[in-house]
Formats: C-alpha cells, sequence, structure tokens
C-alpha cells in the first residue's frame, strides 16, 4: 500500500512535469499562452489533483490518491502558491 501510494506521487509529480512542458511547447509554436479559463477565472493544472482526490474515494487507489496529492504538490512547488483557481 505505501509503495503504491510513492509510486502515485511520483506518478503526479513527473505527471505534471510532462503536462507543462507539453504546454510550453504549444506556446512556443503559437507564439501566445494558452491559458484555460471559464469566464474571467484561471484553472490551474492543480485542479488534476483535485479531480484525483475527489475520485480516489470510488476506487480507494493508493495509486490515484498519491497521484493527486503529488500534482498539488509539484503546481504548489512551480507557482510558489497554493492555488486551484485565479481571477485574471
Amino acid at each position: 500500500m505505501l509503495k503504491n501510494l510513492i509510486i502515485g506521487l511520483f506518478i503526479g509529480y513527473i505527471g505534471i512535469i510532462l503536462y507543462e512542458g507539453g504546454w510550453t511547447s504549444i506556446k512556443k509554436v503559437f507564439g501566445k499562452e494558452i491559458i484555460v479559463r471559464i469566464k474571467k477565472w484561471h484553472v490551474h493544472h492543480s485542479m488534476y489533483g483535485i479531480a484525483l482526490l475527489t475520485i480516489w474515494p470510488f476506487f480507494m487507489s493508493p495509486l490515484i490518491f498519491g497521484a493527486g496529492v503529488g500534482v498539488i504538490l509539484r503546481h504548489t512547488q512551480q507557482e510558489g502558491k497554493f492555488t486551484f483557481i485565479g481571477k485574471n
């Protein structure tokens, strides 16, 4: 169980690094930053972590829980703050 939790943390953390790299590549190709917005609200990718933590009780998998926490930890580290939705 602890092994799966650690693997999940690693998957979430590394997965978001790859996701960020993909968005950086897209930004270079199109010449502008692509941001997910709902009206005037900027939806940060740490919301993927919240989504994983929301579905976790249905599966009770330490892998899903760890991945959700890993996503949130990486985003918090990158942004320097704990944020999910910001107003722009």
